[in-house]
C-alpha cells in the first residue's frame, strides 16, 4: 500500500491518495480530501496478455468513466453521467471507429460510424421507451435510411430493408 500526501505551503494536508497494488500492475487508487472523505477511485486491471482497463468511480462508488485497450490494437472509452446519459467511442484495430451519445435515462442512443480516414460511413439510432418498445434505424453516409428493426412490449418485432429505388422488404412477427 502506497500513500501519497499533498500539502499546502504551510504544511496543511490538502488531499491524499492510497494505492493498493496487485500483480501485473493491477491496483486500486482511492482519492481523499484532507479530512479523509473519499473523493473517488480508479481501478486498473491488466490481464497479462495485452488487455488493460482503467475504470473510474465517484465518491459514491458510481461508475463515471472507463477506458479499455485490447491486445489487437483496438480501444474504447466511455463517460457516464448521473442522469443516465453518456458518450464514448470504440476504435477498431483497422483504424475505423464509431462514436456515440446516449440520452438521459439511456433511452436514446445515436452512433456515428467512420472509416479509418475519418470519413463518415453511416449512422444508427436506437430509441427505447418505458413501456418496453424499441426501434433501431440504420442510415448510410448520406443520411438515407437503409434499414430498421423494432420490437414491442407485447413480443411482436420486425425489420425493414430499404432499396435505393424506394422499394423495401418488411418482415414482422406478431408475437
Amino acid at each position: 500500500k502506497i500513500t501519497t500526501n499533498n500539502f499546502d505551503a504551510t504544511g496543511n494536508l490538502l488531499n491524499y491518495n492510497v494505492l493498493v497494488s496487485y500483480s501485473l500492475g493491477n491496483g486500486t487508487t482511492t482519492y481523499y480530501d484532507g479530512s479523509g472523505k473519499v473523493l473517488g477511485s480508479v481501478v486498473i486491471t491488466n490481464d497479462g496478455v495485452g488487455d488493460t482497463s482503467t475504470v473510474t468511480y465517484n465518491a459514491n462508488g458510481i461508475l463515471i468513466s472507463d477506458d479499455y485497450h485490447y491486445s489487437d490494437g483496438s480501444y474504447s472509452s466511455d463517460i457516464y453521467n448521473p442522469d443516465g446519459s453518456g458518450s464514448g467511442s470504440w476504435h477498431y484495430a483497422d483504424g475505423s471507429y464509431y462514436t456515440y451519445t446516449q440520452g438521459a435515462g439511456g433511452n436514446n442512443y445515436v452512433e456515428l460510424d467512420y472509416a479509418a480516414n475519418g470519413i463518415l460511413t453511416g449512422s444508427n439510432t436506437y430509441n427505447f421507451d418505458s413501456l418496453g418498445n424499441n426501434i433501431a434505424v440504420n442510415y448510410d453516409a448520406n443520411g438515407i435510411k437503409v434499414s430498421d428493426s423494432w420490437g414491442h412490449a407485447d413480443g411482436s418485432f420486425g425489420s425493414d430493408t430499404y432499396n435505393s429505388d424506394g422499394s423495401y422488404t418488411s418482415v414482422s412477427n406478431d408475437g
